[in-house]
């Protein structure tokens, strides 16, 4: 059996926005993501720092930056991607990991939301997207980066590292494992993502667990040797 070829569209017919401004620059997904990728590598090469009255901020030295590379079981190509994802807003307010928390966010969602959905198949879409909300919420995310020890790396500003004693705050936390997150995914792709979260954080055996009310099904310290032993 020979399948017909789609009918061609109609000459003048409209195109959704999105896909005729990409269309006419001649981009794909893939060129898209390395589009982004090569402006975020431009802001890693630039950093503004901010007030320079004190200190410039320590970064992490080469020899750490491959150990957290091996914690992670992700290689970067780009290590500038990487470096970009450490900085925060109080150490470079214009050149900063917020727009990778972003991406790195929606990656993860998509990859759990394909895990979720081949663990529990057809169980209720209210169980599955709570499930999915425990699992890249910013208390999870937090854990996340305690169990991967992602705090060592973190660049802060002097006046926040003053005020809170060096110590970075839950949200900082959280958002650094998203920003890393969305490293990963900018250097590689979604399976690069995929491939390092599940690698680091499958699933529990029975997912729908994470909701048990009594907490039984929640993630353990950041001192256990998995998070869901």
């Amino acid at each position: 059996m020979v399948l017909a070829a789609p009918p061609p569209a109609a000459a003048g017919a409209a195109r959704p926005p999105a896909a005729a401004a990409a269309a006419a620059a001649g981009l794909s997904p893939l060129s898209d993501r390395r589009l982004l990728a090569e402006k975020l590598t431009h802001t890693a090469k630039n950093i503004v720092w901010g007030d320079l009255r004190h200190e410039r901020p320590q970064e992490a030295s080469k020899e750490r930056i491959h150990e957290l590379q091996e914690r992670l079981g992700y290689r970067f190509s780009n290590l500038y991607l990487l470096r970009l994802a450490l900085i925060h807003s109080s150490a470079a307010p214009t050149t900063h990991n917020s727009i990778m928390a972003w991406i790195g966010d929606a990656a993860m969602y998509l990859v759990v939301a394909e895990e979720v959905a081949a663990a529990l198949g057809y169980a209720p879409i209210g169980q599955l997207s709570e499930v999915r909300k425990t699992l890249i919420g910013r208390a999870m995310c937090e854990k996340y980066a305690a169990h991967l020890g992602l705090s060592e790396y973190l660049v802060l500003g002097k006046s926040v590292r003053i005020q809170n004693a060096g110590v970075a705050s839950s949200n900082m936390l959280a958002e650094l494992f998203e920003a890393v997150m969305g490293a990963v995914y900018l250097d590689g792709d979604l399976d690069a993502v995929r491939r390092c979260y599940i690698s680091l954080f499958p699933l529990p055996a029975d997912p729908l667990s994470l909701l048990q009310p009594d907490g039984s099904g929640s993630t353990p310290s950041s001192n256990d040797p998995s998070p869901w032993e």
